[in-house]
């Protein structure tokens, strides 16, 4: 692989897992030159105020043609989003302003993750944004960082429900699902997440349940009420953390998930079902 190893790549990666940037590595930064970063950042930020498509395209197509994808996630495409959202905040720049570019992001990720070369290793991870999670950049750039490496990769995207979940496991057997989620509300969703897992599981090989996300770096008690394997609060921890999971899964001891009472179910149950009505009421308050 030409340029940098994963875990140099990815443990420079401030993901949606959203990891805080970690010290560069020695063979990281004779690529690093902030001049030619800045530039191709601010041609980016000046076509997307002027919904530019074309204009966004040269400026991406200039930084893979002169940097490894790996630094060009990390010092044009992520910084460009950053500063995007927070103009966006700051009411310099609309939503739909932060939609073009995050969908002209996501565009290329995606076509990165086709262009990865063949898989070498026999591991194959399956990776996903939890229920109602809808951010998805950070779980798509780490996916083409596992699938560049040379894992198989099969990347669900976003608000991947239960049922879509278990119909690939079903299929795929892989040997990890890597879930993401950013949000509290996303968060609750990785038990149902879970049990589809765990269903299929039972039918095939085992199969490990992993997650991350910024919820869990802001909140990490959440970490101990969620059956499964954190990987972590940096992207370097996350990467060996995966690479461990794979390698020894007989070291880690299989996740449970513990039984809901029936009232609680009930509960639960009508919750979801009232759920659109307690939404609109709560926009009135």
């Amino acid at each position: 692989m030409a340029g940098m190893s994963l875990s140099q790549a990815v443990s420079l990666l401030r993901t949606q897992i959203n990891l805080p940037e970690l010290p560069r590595q020695a063979s990281v930064t004779a690529f690093h030159l902030p001049a030619s970063h800045q530039r191709l950042h601010d041609d980016v930020i000046q076509a997307t105020q002027q919904f530019d498509e074309p204009a966004v395209e040269r400026a991406f197509t200039e930084a893979f043609s002169l940097f490894p994808v790996e630094d060009v996630c990390l010092n044009v495409l992520q910084p460009v989003l950053v500063t995007v959202g927070a103009k966006w905040h700051a009411g310099e720049l609309t939503i739909s302003h932060e939609h073009f570019l995050s969908n002209l992001v996501r565009r290329k990720l995606l076509a990165l993750l086709t262009a990865a070369p063949p898989a070498h290793h026999e591991q194959k991870i399956v990776t996903a944004c939890a229920p109602e999670e809808f951010h998805e950049i950070g779980l798509l750039m780490m996916s083409v960082f596992l699938r560049r490496e040379g894992y198989t990769v099969i990347y669900l995207g976003q608000n991947t429900s239960p049922l879509r979940l278990a119909e690939v496991l079903q299929q795929m057997q892989p040997d990890m699902v890597l879930v993401s989620a950013s949000q509290l509300r996303a968060a609750s969703g990785l038990l149902s997440m879970l049990e589809a897992l765990q269903t299929v599981a039972r039918h095939g090989r085992r199969i490990i349940f992993a997650y991350g996300g910024h919820i869990f770096n802001k909140i990490p008690a959440l970490c101990n009420r969620i059956p499964g394997i954190w990987i972590g609060d940096t992207a370097e921890a996350g990467v060996q953390r995966i690479a461990q999971l794979i390698s020894r899964p007989e070291a880690n001891p299989p996740a449970r998930v513990a039984p809901v009472r029936p009232v609680a179910r009930a509960v639960l149950d009508e919750l979801r079902l009232r759920r659109p009505d307690i939404v609109s009421a709560a926009a009135k308050l």
